[in-house]
């Protein structure tokens, strides 16, 4: 029923209604009659069009990628390279646009120019107050995934060897290496540090001994190998292999009888202690297996690479905690960018070292800047309404049984995810969890949407998950799966501005953002934590609004407000 319509009025559909307040002859108005809604029963068909229209609108919009060739995240190397192999072009703007690098933005938009060059202004401010002599950042060579591409010194190819390292290519033909020197004559090739995820033509190159493909985009090792008769190494690392047979192509590498060195060092899916067992089991030719070895019980990382094992265990306050969260490659390109040293290589400089230069760095100048920013203010009913919503799911949470968080990396009492309408489609039993875990806390979801549209309607149009936290503390960390920017806001009875949000902005410089009873705008590709607050007699709620599928905007700003203190 249209609210603002006349109560006699006829519906569209032409069937002549009374007012839900109106007594029918015969009938007390309390009493449930056919063509006539109660209360209830119109909110909730208000609710279920609500949720049609919304599912309505993302379904278009994921038909409408999917006549493009491409339907999921964007987010990280494997969305970007799921999408080249489609056919789409994700290289506008600069091939790092997709991260965060912990210098100057990578990509600009036009309406973000005044924030970044008023941080900027900070930033070279502290910079030259500690080192006079560096007016700017130093220039980091990198490839194209946006590693640091460390300088080495020029070396001659031996006879039988091509190389096609940080060629920017995502397709590889023989026919181009062939008219160099002949592809029977071929002992040496090096295509790492491109876009690569197949190798046509690969099993011509008969005489090949070593192989580098490393920095690239293979989900399985070429198939063309098990022609390779002659061939003794292969370094596969930095891909995105998986542990198992199709990816590793085991069975194939096991006839090759030369077969000494493989390398598939820091392919994330490919590594655990019982993964190099396996391989050697299936591979005893092998004298050399590199594998990166994540840290577990049977096997911890080196002394030094991390503190703790997660957010959830780091101290917010200390600064190791808060540069915990940049890959190795980012902390290695700060120390040049940033600080001016000499680059590092990874060969020779583990992370331990790295951090430990990094940290002896900072310790030389003041602490980093912190400049505050407020969010946009959230009208009072919508404040009220969602904080109602919240204290009834940690009630309930809490009423339900034993606690369970869904990110134990992070500190939180509590922590939910619920997952847009559009996700369902699928109609994967993953979904139809998703879907029911939506459905028994609609109203959670409709109060925090109404929230967002009052402050940024065509976000809340785009948003495809909550975080949902109750007394989140510190953990700093970077949501990697993020396609963009996030919306979050903070409600409870913690003290006026303590509890906000951090983010690093550069080097030298951390935004504070105020999110009580406001909605503010961060980039999670940042690290980012949770401010201190007192946890003892206080409640800190906050629902965050981001999106993981869809379009991937590039890297500009950590914030998107000229901070007010600079």
């Amino acid at each position: 029923m249209n609210p603002d319509a006349d109560p006699g009025a006829p519906e569209e559909d032409g069937a002549q209604r009374p007012d839900p307040g109106e007594k029918v002859e015969g009938h007390d108005p309390g009493e449930k009659v056919e063509g006539v809604l109660s209360k209830s029963a119109q909110k909730k068909l208000a609710r279920s069009q609500r949720k049609a229209a919304f599912k309505a609108k993302r379904k278009r919009e994921n038909e409408a990628q999917q006549q493009q060739g491409f339907e999921g995240s964007a987010a990280g190397k494997a969305g970007r390279a799921r999408q080249a192999r489609m056919g789409i072009n994700n290289s506008e703007g600069g091939r790092h646009g997709h991260r965060a690098r912990g210098g100057a933005p990578v990509q600009v938009a036009r309406e973000h120019v005044g924030i970044v060059a008023a941080l900027e202004e900070v930033e070279n401010t502290a910079r030259l107050a500690s080192l006079p002599g560096m007016t700017k950042r130093a220039v980091v060579p990198m490839d194209c995934h946006g590693s640091m591409d460390p300088p080495s010194s020029p070396r001659t190819l031996p006879v039988g060897a091509v190389s096609l390292r940080n060629h920017g290519l995502r397709e590889f033909s023989t026919g181009t290496i062939g008219d160099l020197i002949g592809l029977r004559n071929i002992t040496m090739l090096d295509v790492s540090r491109n876009e690569l995820w197949a190798l046509p033509g690969l099993n011509q190159l008969q005489g090949l001994r070593h192989l580098d493909i490393s920095r690239n985009w293979f989900e399985a090792l070429p198939e063309g190998l098990v022609a390779l008769k002659q061939l003794v190494g292969v370094d596969a690392s930095y891909n995105m292999l998986r542990a198992n047979n199709e990816s590793l192509q085991l069975t194939r590498l096991a006839t090759l009888d030369q077969l000494r060195r493989l390398d598939i060092g820091c392919n994330q899916k490919c590594c655990k202690k019982s993964h190099a067992e396996m391989i050697r089991a299936q591979l005893p030719q092998l004298e050399v297996l590199g594998i990166s070895v994540a840290p577990d019980g049977s096997c911890p990382a080196p002394a030094g690479y991390f503190e703790g094992s997660s957010a959830a265990e780091r101290d917010a306050t200390v600064l190791r905690a808060q540069l915990e969260p940049w890959s190795t490659s980012a902390l290695r390109r700060r120390l040049v960018a940033d600080f001016g040293r000499p680059a590092t290589d990874p060969a020779t400089v583990n992370r331990a070292q790295v951090m430990a230069e990094l940290l002896e760095c900072y310790q030389a100048e003041p602490p980093r800047r912190v400049v505050l920013v407020d969010g946009t203010t959230v009208a009072d009913h919508h404040c009220h309404d969602l904080l109602v919503e919240l204290k009834k799911w940690v009630a309930a949470t809490e009423a339900s049984g034993p606690l369970t968080r869904e990110r134990p990396s992070i500190q939180a009492s509590h922590y939910m995810i619920l997952t847009a309408p559009t996700e369902f489609i699928t109609g994967s039993a993953k979904a139809h969890k998703a879907a029911a875990k939506l459905e028994a806390h609609a109203s959670l979801w409709e109060v925090a949407q109404r929230a967002v549209d009052s402050v940024d309607p065509e976000f809340g149009s785009r948003f495809t998950a909550l975080a949902v936290t109750h007394n989140f503390r510190g953990s700093p960390h970077i949501d990697k799966q993020n396609v963009g920017p996030f919306l979050g806001i903070s409600l409870g009875d913690f003290p006026e501005g303590e509890g906000g949000i951090l983010v690093e902005c550069s080097a030298r410089v951390v935004a504070c953002v105020n999110t009580k009873n406001r909605m503010g705008k961060v980039d999670g590709r940042y690290p980012h934590w949770v401010a201190q607050y007192p946890t003892e007699n206080c409640d800190r709620y906050s629902v965050i609004f981001y999106q993981t599928v869809g379009e991937l905007s590039p890297v500009g700003p950590a914030i998107f407000q000229i901070p007010t203190s600079l």
